[in-house]
């Protein structure tokens, strides 16, 4: 803190008087300095709020998978695979055959 008046000319116990500036720029300071509080406390908010929403949207993609790994249970099982087989009518090979036979693409209507 600047003083207006010299050390020599002061009386004591008079007390030291601040120049206007030097009020104003503790003002100015003061406020730079609650400006930048503000500032650092949205920052955090906003950051809460964003972490909020990303772990909710985990929450929601884990579910998703588990409904997922469920559903591609179902769908890989035996019965299902089986009751497929009976609405589409298509044949089982027999239990003990180990041969497939495959149709010639030879014939006059397989390729034009």
């Amino acid at each position: 803190m600047v003083d207006t008046v010299s050390k020599s000319s002061r009386r004591p116990g008079e007390p030291v008087k601040l120049l206007g500036s030097s009020h104003v720029t503790l003002a100015m300071l003061g406020v730079i300095m609650v400006g930048a509080y503000l500032f650092a406390i949205n920052q955090t908010a906003v950051q809460g709020y964003s972490a909020r929403t990303v772990e909710r949207d985990i929450a929601l993609a884990k579910e998703e998978n588990q409904k997922l790994k469920i559903e591609e249970a179902e769908l890989r099982s035996l019965s299902r695979i089986e009751s497929a087989r009976e609405r589409l009518h298509l044949v089982a090979v027999a239990p003990g055959t180990d041969t497939v036979s495959y149709l010639e693409a030879g014939g006059p209507l397989a390729l034009r």
